[in-house]
């Protein structure tokens, strides 16, 4: 049996900061700033998701109520144009505890059906087959696309990330909005380290904030589907 306090410590907190009265230039200065000498540590680079829900919307649904135990499944890709190199990913959330299960995907297009595109991809690809049996009763509900800058504090204990020019798109990859003024800034750090995560997003001058990008992306794009 794998050991508890180990697993524990594989969690992560994600404080989440929804910033629309900075500009992208001041809060890059603001966290710069810091004085836990956040630098970047990773190229700025675009993400993509599909996220996948149940026909009921069950874990939109969860996530409006606040329901502590959370699910997101989605399909992630990084860059612009074709699918390259896609992610099946299960995003845990217990309140601020978040944690992740990964799985490759083959490569697909984002074609006329997304939804069958998708299955297809899923029955294709290497996962374990009640996984399978599982996604197999999921369906497209929210695509969306941002770019994002990665931190990391000069002790190595917390990593914050700034996402920005938030897209949000129908499954025949028709724009349903763009958000050039909103801005999502996330710390992400081991449980080990929560004291010091608290101190640290103490000193920014953002409110924590309960955001999430597929709800929003659900409410927009709902009617598309």
């Amino acid at each position: 049996m794998a050991d508890s306090s180990a697993d524990e410590a594989k969690k992560r907190y994600e404080r989440k900061f929804f910033i629309s009265d900075f500009n992208l230039p001041e809060v890059i200065s603001l966290i710069k700033l810091h004085p836990a000498c956040f630098r970047e540590n990773y190229p700025e680079r675009t993400i993509n998701n599909i996220y996948l829900d149940s026909f009921d919307m069950k874990d939109y649904q969860n996530n409006l109520a606040g329901i502590g135990k959370r699910l997101k499944t989605r399909i992630r890709w990084y860059g612009d144009g074709a699918i390259n190199e896609p992610i099946l990913e299960f995003k845990l959330k217990e309140n601020l505890l978040g944690s992740k299960l990964s799985y490759p995907l083959i490569c697909f297009q984002w074609g006329k059906n997304l939804n069958a595109t998708v299955q297809k991809a899923i029955r294709r690809s290497e996962i374990p087959a009640l996984l399978k049996s599982y996604l197999s009763g999921l369906r497209c509900s929210s695509i969306n696309g941002y770019s994002r800058r990665y931190y990391e504090s000069a002790d190595k204990a917390i990593r914050l990330t700034l996402d920005s020019d938030i897209r949000f798109y129908s499954d025949n990859k028709k724009a349903i909005d763009k958000d050039n003024s909103s801005l999502i800034l996330e710390l992400k750090y081991n449980q080990p380290h929560d004291e010091r995560g608290r101190e640290i997003s103490n000193r920014f001058p953002f409110r924590a904030t309960k955001i999430s990008k597929y709800a929003v992306g659900v409410e927009k794009s709902y009617l598309f589907f």
